[in-house]
């Protein structure tokens, strides 16, 4: 998710309060962030380094000023998550083709993309799109909200699993041949439908639908003439 700390008005209120790094590692610590002082002092290194979404929520509330004081986020995604009553945070655990399938890439990410809380259950996660094949609903580095518990119906945009090889697509069942279907936007020479037989044994399929995309680039022009064949 796209933000910028502010670490102007996140220092001046430090003073304000004269609350050292020191007595903050110990406060994070006491709500279960185990934070060193060194890893806050990292957030201050260079000018892109910034503590994770979910520990500005925690420092929101050390300092009880307002979460959007300390986080700054684009107007577009404000309107469309911060509107709602509440925000919740889903783990972003890797990324997943949106072209060809790709072998997992699924690691330990320390980083967190947000959620309306409406939607939200503890099963949740999300993976980083990459990739053009879903143009112009998912683009390349879109943060893409997956639901496993989610009914999954023709139509829907899935996040699958095939054995080791992961990627996000239209799902499509077709009961009266026994075969599903994954289907890619943009079809062209590398960007091909996969289908598999609903009889077959030895292929296992595990399927997420995608209940919500945060959009990495806000008013994507290049998208839009990606999509009329322009570019």
């Amino acid at each position: 998710m796209e933000y910028t700390f502010n670490k102007t008005f996140f220092n001046a209120e430090m003073k304000k309060q004269k609350i050292s790094r020191e007595k903050l590692a110990e406060l994070l610590m006491e709500k279960g962030d185990n934070i060193t002082i060194d890893g806050i002092n990292w957030w201050f290194r260079n000018e892109k380094n910034k503590p994770e979404i979910e520990r500005i929520k925690l420092l929101s509330e050390i300092l009880n000023v307002p979460f959007n004081k300390l986080a700054l986020i684009p107007d577009d995604i404000k309107n469309n998550i911060l509107g709602s009553s509440n925000i919740k945070f889903v783990p972003i655990v890797g990324s997943a083709s949106c072209g060809i399938p790709l072998p997992n890439s699924y690691q330990d990410i320390e980083n967190k993309a947000f959620c309306k809380s409406e939607i939200w259950h503890s099963d949740l996660y999300a993976i980083i799109a990459n990739g053009d094949s879903m143009i112009p609903e998912i683009d390349d580095g879109d943060e893409v909200i997956c639901d496993p518990k989610a009914d999954i119906l023709s139509g829907d945009i899935v996040h699958y699993q095939i054995n080791d090889e992961s990627a996000i697509k239209v799902y499509f069942k077709d009961e009266n041949i026994g075969v599903i279907e994954f289907v890619p936007f943009n079809q062209n020479g590398d960007f091909k439908t996969l289908k598999f037989r609903l009889d077959d044994d030895s292929v296992y399929i595990k399927m997420s639908k995608v209940i919500a995309i945060n959009k990495s680039k806000m008013n994507n022009r290049q998208a839009r003439l990606k999509a009329i064949n322009r570019i």
